[in-house]
């Protein structure tokens, strides 16, 4: 189930920024005939875990997987075969160690990438997607990570900006990832 609602775009006067209001209702999206079902894991770490990962999959498949840090290189994350699962989106780290975050999906559904490149910006915010089309509606799938240090600010507007550019009426947009962001502390 995700939501299917209608955004209004609004600029708030007081603070001069973009602001989003929606109105809600739960529905299903079907592809196949089947429920579009998604899963995110913070995976610390593919090598290790990918065949567990894959393993735990066999009675409950789905047909997105989105995994953060998993800690690869560009060529390493392309050569790994993951059986009836075929790279989306990846980022993949260059200067600093670990991170890192793909998007899986089932081999037979038809999706595209969406180049974001030009927003991810190492430990502030990695950011990769995908969209598919179901006879029902668009999905983007947005996997977005922030490290711990990060800069929180930035990671907010560049998320937005990013968001800006993906969104349109017609289209669901899901986002998973990690944020690490602490919403009880005060900073």
């Amino acid at each position: 189930m995700v939501n299917n609602h209608r955004v209004t775009k609004v600029c708030n006067e007081k603070t001069n920024r973009y602001e989003y209001h929606t109105q809600h209702k739960l529905t299903p999206i079907k592809y196949a005939g089947k429920a579009v079902t998604i899963i995110h894991q913070n995976i610390c770490g593919l090598p290790n875990k990918k065949e567990e990962l894959l393993h735990s999959l066999t009675e409950h498949p789905v047909h997105i997987i989105c995994l953060t840090e998993h800690h690869l290189h560009d060529e390493e994350l392309e050569g790994m075969i993951f059986n009836k699962y075929t790279l989306g989106a990846k980022f993949c780290r260059k200067a600093h160690k670990g991170g890192g975050m793909c998007i899986l999906t089932e081999e037979n559904l038809h999706f595209a990438n969406i180049n974001l490149d030009k927003y991810s910006k190492e430990m502030d915010i990695e950011i990769c997607a995908i969209r598919m089309h179901t006879p029902s509606c668009t999905i983007v799938v947005v996997m977005v990570y922030r490290s711990p240090t990060g800069d929180v600010t930035y990671f907010l507007n560049t998320l937005e900006t990013a968001i800006d550019q993906l969104y349109n009426n017609t289209t669901n947009i899901i986002i998973c990832g990690d944020i690490n962001i602490n919403y009880l502390h005060d900073n």
